[in-house]
């Protein structure tokens, strides 16, 4: 009796595995894929990662779709489809971009699956079994790893890189662009070039790459990167799309730096010979980094976030690119350039996507249909008491109809119950809804870059469609920072047509239930701000014209750390601005890390109407939060909008929208000052440097630093157009209220010596001018000697006092 029981549990479990299991096939795999992640198989948190998938079919055509899981941070992922067609024998590459690629997957077990195929596609088809590679395994460098970037014929060429001298604590890589293993195709995206801290061209040519190659450089430029381009006797031709941007007009004439002047400048004696430089001018907009004889050697122009910086001579011609020193030299130009800096904050995700999230997602997932009218709810529950209590019994009595009631009552029951859900679910029940909260930064030409958060509540379970244009990405927020668990993506949304018009699959949507996308957005026009402002002691005064196809709301002027609120603007209308304004000189606007967003920014919401200001409540802290990570250079105007500007749309389906953006646009302020005024520390940019120990910026707002025991370059630089002005200064105040920790020492420019400050607070009032380069530069040495664990402090403030003749 036993035998027959177990063979028929045998059949049962076998017949369970069949229709429960996964439905793959386990015929013999015929299909391989190999896979490699970043450059030389490193990748940088939060930075893109360009992925080289190759795809060998040693069996029949294969037609159907690869997807690929892609953990883009503890929080954000999407899977992506990439549809495949393989003919027998055949071998294919693919290469794709991602915005970033979390970590945690590769501690989720040896086996964390994130390629997948599916014959005949991943929505109808079958997943099969393949050979080869089932995930990746790239080595991660943080945020405070220094990548150098190449481009230049031989690696060896600059074989002085390796020694440069950066931050204490900044581990420092090299990546030879074109001399990678296995072929490894250039970057073609701005994602590709993102984990670079800086490029350096040595005499090589990228006019002839593609257009769209050259393009997603420039963008990496524009927000953030930085270039730096050597001389080159091929002529600026050679540079492509970044030849209008070079700081420096090159002729074919050329000089020599005498052997003094690079030693005066790389601060070393192993510098044995004269440099060979071009004989160049430098282009309006660019500043100067290193001039001799009022000849430019190296010079930089801001591009955007970004710069590029050029040099007179070639960065890997011998003699000077064996020369004992030129590691010293390029340190220096390093540090002159300001290209080396210790980041406030180490993000292990997409920061743009990270700071938003946290701080938005909460507060955008709440619907005002959640809101539920307590007092209509209670009426209804009245009168069905009322009908079934004593009006039904009166009614039926009179009628002598009680026998009735059996059926009645629960009538009346169903009916009541009906009214209650429809009266709860009036909002719900004919369209999904979206809300939408943006920020989007207006450059000079009219075009927009922003990160956005759209939140979709439905209105049925099932799947649902995203479409977006070209330039704006797409991924889901998975509420999963505290699980710790990033893969199987593809179970929740599938990314496909990513190249063309992206299209993002929701999965599995429950019925009225919140699902979030998060992403980046770039809109080529749409319109900008004419801002003509001006400003005195006393006040700001200008126009403001609005050339956006939309109402503007809110305007606001950010100077600093203070807003001054100005009004509305109609589409196409110009606001006269005329605001009291007591700081003299308009500064950088600067963010705040406001801490406590996301999972409950605000605190409760008392009631559906407070829902909108406490969204851009949040959508504003987000903002700051990303600007306390990338500080502006300049003032800016921010409104807000509440027409839906992110390109996105619901396949087939008509939602109702709801939608709150901020329009952010920096501008230029023309001062008119006149007589004396003072230059506070909040207008000034500084920056710590040292190759023996660490520092780096904890809280912008308070000025506090982490400083280890240690000598360090204490750089203070003033605003460009205060250079540029024609100013006496009258004085400058430095105050150390760290004395008894921090030693420091002011640079005499004229006299070449430094000079000890003793004094917790130091007034220089005869010869201001001699401690000021013609950058603009104050130089200071800052030691730190403690015995007490006191790491965290505030650096010596400075200000500065000048006079503007009438």
């Amino acid at each position: 009796m036993r035998k027959p029981l177990a063979g028929l549990g045998l059949i049962f479990v076998l017949l369970m595995s069949l229709f429960l299991g996964p439905s793959i096939a386990f015929a013999d795999a015929q299909i391989t894929i190999k896979a490699t992640a970043g450059y030389d198989n490193k990748i940088k948190y939060g930075k893109g990662v360009p992925i080289t998938l190759t795809l060998e079919n040693q069996g029949d055509d294969f037609t159907g779709d690869l997807v690929i899981d892609t953990p883009e941070s503890y929080e954000v992922g999407t899977a992506r489809a990439l549809p495949i067609t393989l003919a027998a024998g055949e071998t294919k590459t693919i290469h794709l971009s991602l915005s970033s690629l979390a970590e945690d997957f590769m501690y989720t077990g040896t086996n964390t699956q994130l390629f997948f195929l599916y014959e005949d596609g991943w929505k109808d088809g079958k997943e099969i079994a393949f050979k080869g590679d089932k995930t990746l395994r790239p080595s991660y460098f943080a945020d405070d790893s220094f990548f150098m970037f190449t481009l230049t014929e031989s690696a060896d060429r600059l074989g002085s890189l390796r020694s440069v001298k950066l931050q204490q604590g900044m581990n420092n890589e090299i990546i030879a662009l074109n001399q990678l293993k296995n072929n490894q195709p250039l970057p073609s995206t701005k994602e590709d070039w993102e984990m670079a801290n800086v490029l350096l061209i040595d005499e090589y040519s990228i006019a002839d790459w593609p257009e769209a190659q050259q393009q997603a450089l420039l963008d990496w430029v524009k927000d953030g990167g930085i270039v730096i381009a050597g001389a080159t006797d091929k002529g600026v031709a050679e540079f492509g799309a970044l030849s209008e941007f070079l700081p420096l007009e090159v002729s074919n004439e050329t000089t020599t730096v005498s052997v003094d002047a690079a030693k005066s400048f790389a601060k070393t004696e192993d510098l044995t010979k004269p440099i060979t430089i071009q004989k160049a001018t430098i282009q309006e907009g660019s500043t100067s980094v290193w001039n001799v004889e009022s000849t430019p050697v190296v010079a930089m122009k801001r591009v955007n976030e970004g710069a590029i910086i050029q040099t007179a001579f070639s960065l890997g011609d011998q003699p000077l690119a064996s020369e004992k020193g030129y590691d010293e030299l390029l340190s220096v130009l390093f540090n002159q350039s300001k290209l080396v800096s210790m980041p406030t904050n180490v993000y292990y995700g997409n920061p743009g996507y990270e700071t938003l999230g946290y701080d938005t997602v909460y507060m955008n997932e709440l619907f005002p249909s959640f809101q539920v009218s307590t007092g209509g709810i209670a009426l209804i529950i009245f009168v069905y008491f009322l009908l079934v209590g004593p009006l039904l019994y009166f009614l039926l009595k009179r009628k002598d109809k009680r026998e009735h009631a059996w059926w009645i009552i629960p009538t009346i029951a169903i009916v009541t119950s009906i009214a209650i859900f429809a009266y709860g679910a009036r909002d719900r029940l004919l369209k999904p809804q979206v809300q939408q909260l943006s920020f989007y930064e207006v450059a000079d030409d009219g075009s927009m870059s922003g990160y956005y958060v759209e939140t979709l509540l439905s209105n049925r379970s099932g799947e649902f469609t995203l479409e977006a244009d070209q330039g704006t990405t797409m991924s889901t927020w998975k509420n999963s920072s505290f699980s710790g668990i990033s893969t199987n993506t593809r179970t929740e949304s599938i990314l496909e047509n990513e190249a063309d018009k992206p299209a993002l699959t929701l999965r599995n949507v429950g019925y009225w239930s919140t699902s979030t996308v998060v992403g980046e957005s770039k809109i080529p026009s749409l319109g900008k701000l004419n801002i003509k402002i001006e400003n005195n002691s006393d006040t700001i005064s200008g126009t403001i014209e609005n050339t956006f196809p939309f109402a503007l709301k809110n305007v606001q002027i950010w100077t600093g750390a203070q807003k001054i609120d100005l009004g509305d603007i109609d589409a196409g209308a110009t606001m006269d601005v005329n605001a009291k304004f007591k700081g003299g000189i308009m500064l950088p606007a600067k963010g705040s890390q406001n801490y406590g967003g996301g999972y409950g920014y605000g605190g409760p919401v008392q009631s559906a109407a407070q829902l909108p200001e406490e969204r851009h409540k949040a959508l504003v802290a987000a903002y700051s939060n990303m600007m306390s990570l990338n500080e502006k250079n300049t003032p800016l105007v921010v409104a807000t909008a509440n027409e839906p500007i992110v390109p996105i749309q619901i396949q087939d389906e008509r939602a109702e929208m709801d939608a709150i953006n901020l329009i952010i646009q920096p501008f230029e302020s023309e001062t008119l000052v006149q007589g004396t005024f003072t230059l506070p520390s909040a207008m000034l940019d500084v920056s710590l440097y040292s190759d023996s120990a660490y520092a780096s910026l904890d809280d912008p707002m308070n000025n506090m630093w982490y400083i280890e025991n240690g000598e360090f370059d204490f750089d203070v630089t003033l605003p460009e157009k205060i250079v540029e002005g024609d100013i006496s200064w009258k004085e400058l105040k430095i105050r150390n209220q760290n004395r008894t920790v921090l030693t420091l020492e002011l640079y005499n420019q004229k006299t070449k010596e430094y000079t000890e400050l003793t004094e917790t607070s130091t007034v220089v009032k005869e010869n201001v001018a001699d401690y000021i380069d013609e950058t603009g530069m104050i130089k200071l040495r800052l030691i730190k000697q403690s015995n007490a664990m006191n790491d965290m402090m505030k650096l010596p403030t400075i200000e500065l006092i000048g006079e503007v003749a009438p």
